[in-house]
């Protein structure tokens, strides 16, 4: 993994972080907007273009929801 990526990786866990911390509620109509928000950060910081970062914006947010509400149906 090179630095980039490891950049890039812990910047998207900061921006989930900063997510969480902030309270946003995290209901499926809200995805789609988190989703927005983390596309453009990423796209604006980090110079991952357009549709590299939504795919990444994508995977992480399903990711992180499987991860933490998998049990609370």
């Amino acid at each position: 993994m090179n630095t980039k990526t490891k950049v890039e990786i812990r910047s998207f866990q900061d921006l989930m972080e900063s997510a969480k911390e902030q309270e946003i509620r995290y209901e499926k109509h809200n995805l789609n907007q988190l989703e927005d928000i983390i596309t453009n950060e990423l796209t604006e910081l980090l110079g991952i273009p357009y549709r590299e970062a939504k795919g990444v914006a994508e995977s992480g947010i399903f990711q992180w929801y499987k991860k933490n509400f998998h049990n609370e149906s």
